[in-house]
């Protein structure tokens, strides 16, 4: 019980910075380790990854507001991290298409280092069948409106599990910067 308060706290810690309009602190904060890892976790979890895109939209945003008081070292690990998470939400969504201009754009203004090369051939796979219209569908990621209710109730219980073990980590261990 004493460890399932100190996790709540944890948790309204993080969700006062986002209502005290400190978006800086809520962006170093949740970018930082182990969150970053339990948001990639939420949202390969979740299936959601219109979700994960809007994510990533709000991260740029809070930067590009706050340039001047980032670190060039922290907006290069942010942005490493917010192009790959972009790149996993186009390839769930299925949208062959910005994943591969994405990945190219990122390889070639050298944006992210750590590419994932082998999924990138798997999409260009799937976006020249799909091109030939010969992609059938068992090839396509499933999304979050076509699962059973039953398949639903095990992600919900995932996600409150991954939720809470993300609480109590911050409690336990604090939070370590990346950059």
């Amino acid at each position: 019980m004493h460890d399932e308060v100190g996790a709540q706290n944890a948790l309204e810690q993080i969700t006062s910075l986002a209502i005290g309009k400190d978006y800086l602190g809520f962006l170093r904060m949740i970018m930082s380790y182990p969150l970053v890892n339990f948001a990639g976790q939420y949202f390969t979890r979740h299936r959601n990854a219109e979700e994960q895109l809007q994510f990533v939209a709000l991260c740029r945003s809070i930067i590009g507001c706050n340039k001047e008081q980032l670190s060039a070292s922290e907006i290069k690990a942010y942005e490493n991290y917010l192009i790959c998470s972009e790149l996993v939400a186009y390839d769930r969504l299925n949208e062959f298409e910005h994943y591969i201009k994405l990945y190219e754009y990122a390889k070639d203004t050298k944006a992210c280092e750590h590419l994932p090369d082998g999924r990138y051939q798997v999409v260009l796979r799937k976006k020249a069948k799909q091109d030939l219209g010969k992609l059938p569908k068992t090839m396509l990621r499933h999304q979050r409106d076509s699962l059973s209710e039953a398949q639903l109730d095990k992600i919900d219980n995932e996600l409150h599990k991954l939720l809470s073990d993300m609480a109590v980590y911050i409690k336990k261990i604090g939070i370590k910067q990346v950059y």
